[in-house]
C-alpha cells in the first residue's frame, strides 16, 4: 500500500494532490497557514479541468484529503510503517529552509521518499542536511494550474511528469516513483 503527503497547497500542490487521490486513498495535504486548513476542511479541494467535455465545458473533481498544518506532528505515523510514502513537495524552492527540511525529515518512515517539485537551485543541498540523499527524487513537470482560490485550482496544461534520483548514485526511488505515477 502507498500513502502521499503532498506539502503546499499552491497551484501545482493541489493539482497533484486531486490527481494522485484518485490513485491513493490515503491522501495527506499539508499547509502552512491554520485559515487555509480550515477552509480546505470544510470546503474540500477543488480541481477544474478546462475544456475536459467534447463541448468545451468545465469538468470539476472535489477531494477532501487529510488536511494537516507544516508543524503538526504525524500522529498515524506507526499505522504507515512498511508503507512507502511518498512526499511530494510542491512549495517554492525559496520556501525549503533548514526548517522546512527538518520538518519533512520528521515526517518520514524508513520506506519514505521526497519527490521534489521546484524550480531553481540549492533546495536540494538544504534538504541533504536532513534527508539522505537517496532518498530525494526530483521532477520535472509539463502540467500546469492556476490557484483561483485558497481551495481550488484549474488545470489549466496538460503535460507530463518525469522523476529522476538527486543523486547519479540511487535510482531505486526514482524508478519506483515513475513506474506507479
Amino acid at each position: 500500500m502507498n500513502r502521499i503527503t503532498v506539502i503546499g497547497a499552491g497551484a501545482l500542490g493541489m493539482l497533484f494532490a486531486v490527481k494522485l487521490a484518485s490513485a491513493v486513498p490515503n491522501m495527506e495535504l499539508v499547509v502552512r497557514r491554520a485559515e487555509q486548513k480550515h477552509l480546505l476542511m470544510s470546503e474540500g479541494v477543488s480541481l477544474t479541468e478546462a475544456g475536459a467535455w467534447p463541448d468545451g465545458s468545465k469538468k470539476m473533481v472535489k477531494i477532501f484529503p487529510k488536511i494537516s498544518l507544516m508543524n503538526e506532528e504525524d500522529c498515524s505515523k506507526a499505522a504507515w510503517e512498511g508503507c512507502t510514502h511518498w512526499i511530494v513537495l510542491a512549495v517554492k524552492q525559496t520556501a525549503i529552509t533548514m526548517d522546512l527540511a527538518h520538518t519533512v525529515q520528521q515526517r518520514m518512515g524508513p520506506h519514505s521518499w521526497v519527490i521534489c517539485l521546484q524550480n531553481g537551485i540549492g533546495h536540494v543541498e538544504t534538504l541533504e542536511k536532513f534527508i539522505p540523499a537517496k532518498r530525494i527524487l526530483l521532477a520535472v513537470t509539463t502540467e500546469a494550474a492556476l490557484k483561483h482560490s485558497e481551495t481550488e485550482a484549474e488545470h489549466t496544461g496538460r503535460g507530463r511528469t518525469w522523476i529522476g534520483s538527486a543523486s547519479p548514485h540511487y535510482n531505486e526511488g526514482a524508478e519506483d516513483a515513475q513506474k506507479n505515477g
